[in-house]
């Protein structure tokens, strides 16, 4: 059974005109900020990390302490693409220890790296039906312009 929909952060209610001070003000906040991406990730989960940090970021959905679980995400996303290389060069299929031919194991290994930036996508946001319980206030509201929102055009 499902444990309902997840609690609004604090800067959600905040930026959706919902804030009240008398059920909100006394939650845990963290100081805003983008976080520095470890050292370890490389090759498809380094550029994972650069690409959506730096677009939640923009949309002010991250904070530094945020590291932990993008670096998951990010990880889960090299895992899923290291499967798959493996998976194109060597077939769906692999031959078991008794000689019948079996499921490659780099497919499950695909299945569950996906299934794990799914999960981790949600909690930021970064999934169609996530960014559909996200408002956001209107630009002007945030007091920004067509020019500074999108940039020079023209």
């Amino acid at each position: 059974m499902g444990r309902g929909r997840k609690p609004k952060s604090t800067a959600q209610h905040k930026r959706e005109g919902t804030f009240r001070h008398d059920r909100h003000a006394n939650r845990a906040s963290t100081p805003a900020g983008v976080p520095s991406p470890p050292e370890a990730l490389c090759g498809e989960a380094a550029a994972e990390w650069k690409r959506v940090v730096s677009l939640l970021a923009a949309a002010g959905l991250v904070a530094q302490l945020d590291r932990a679980a993008l670096a998951l995400y990010c990880q889960a996303w090299g895992n899923y693409w290291a499967a798959k290389a493996i998976v194109d060069d060597e077939g769906w299929t692999a031959v078991g220890s008794t000689g019948n031919v079996i499921e490659h194991p780099a497919v499950k290994a695909m299945q569950r790296a996906w299934a794990q930036c799914l999960q981790a996508a949600r909690e930021f946001g970064m999934t169609p039906s996530a960014r559909a319980s996200i408002k956001m206030p209107a630009r002007e509201a945030r007091g920004e312009t067509e020019t500074e929102f999108f940039g020079v055009v023209g």
